[in-house]
């Protein structure tokens, strides 16, 4: 029976990309505006088909709105968030079509990149620890450092289905990024960066095992700690650049948005602080993030893991 229901369990598996990968393919197609205009559509569908997520999307936008917050423009915020996720989709499947007529950079406002990038250079830093978030185009964002630094190594979190990672893994290595799995930990990014390589990471999703319990719009989350690792490996401090592509308008236009550069401190150094350091990185997602609410992942269960002597909460966080 176990061996049936694998063998089922596979081909839904493909089945489910199959169909996924053809609806963002069609979709790619499509003139532009109107292709993530459905995929707006397809967004508030999304909404309204899953209210367990939609519950966990405004819990997570009145933490961090605040308790004055308009309920009204909470919930308008939320569906637009469902709708920038499903624009995320499509821009994966857009992505390869921009890279071969080589207008990455004729879409993508990069203007404080290569602020950030300069100041660097002068500074005689060499290989930097980017990191990000689920903001805005998460792919392009990825896809502009791969092409302005040549390569970038990442973590990437594994998808469920077997056929959907293998795809989505493919689409990454095409566009510069060099993969490492998540199983591992961050050795493969240490030992990228020792070597004068850069590397990238998202640091704002609920981690489940040895995360830093810091705030996170104003309650404890289990974040991870990486970012911070790889910026002070053996005491030699390397600069962190927290930045995100931010949709601009309806479609395939982007502006990459930094925070300035966050160096570690002689004391964070001396202490191996990592919780500073996290804290300040972290700080720096929320400032941005504040600024575009509607493009941010907010039906992530962001606070699953509790502290020691709370009760970890229900709702799961997706893949």
């Amino acid at each position: 029976m176990t061996r049936r229901r694998g063998r089922r369990r596979r081909w839904v598996d493909w089945l489910s990309a199959m169909t996924v990968g053809f609806l963002l393919a069609a979709l790619a197609r499509l003139p532009e505006r109107l292709s993530y205009a459905l995929a707006g559509r397809a967004g508030i569908l999304f909404w309204y088909g899953s209210s367990w997520r939609a519950r966990i999307a405004l819990a997570n936008l009145a933490q961090a709105l605040g308790p004055g917050a308009d309920a009204a423009r909470i919930r308008r915020i939320a569906r637009k968030s469902f709708q920038s996720l499903m624009k995320v989709a499509l821009d994966f499947a857009r992505l390869p079509r921009v890279l071969r007529r080589d207008t990455l950079l004729e879409r993508v406002d990069t203007t404080q990149l290569d602020e950030r990038l300069a100041e660097l250079a002068e500074a005689g830093e060499g290989e930097l620890v980017f990191v990000s978030g689920h903001l805005g185009g998460i792919e392009v964002g990825g896809a502009v450092l791969a092409y302005r630094r040549r390569m970038v190594n990442v973590i990437a979190r594994r998808v469920e289905n077997p056929y959907l990672d293998a795809m989505a893994r493919r689409g990454r290595q095409s566009r510069g990024l060099r993969i490492h799995p998540r199983r591992g930990g961050i050795k493969p990014l240490v030992k990228a960066v020792e070597s004068g390589e850069d590397a990238a990471l998202l640091i704002d999703q609920n981690q489940r095992k040895r995360g830093l319990f810091l705030p996170f719009f104003g309650r404890l989350a289990s974040t991870d700690r990486s970012a911070a690792v790889l910026a002070m490996r053996r005491g030699v401090p390397r600069p962190v650049l927290v930045g995100f592509a931010i949709r601009q308008g309806p479609a395939f236009r982007f502006t990459m948005e930094f925070a300035p550069v966050i160096r570690p401190t002689q004391r964070e150094l001396a202490e191996r602080d990592l919780a500073g350091l996290t804290r300040r990185i972290t700080a720096a997602m929320e400032e941005i993030i504040l600024r575009h609410p509607e493009q941010y992942l907010w039906l992530h269960d962001r606070y699953k893991t509790r502290p020691p002597g709370e009760r970890e909460e229900g709702g799961g966080s997706p893949g």
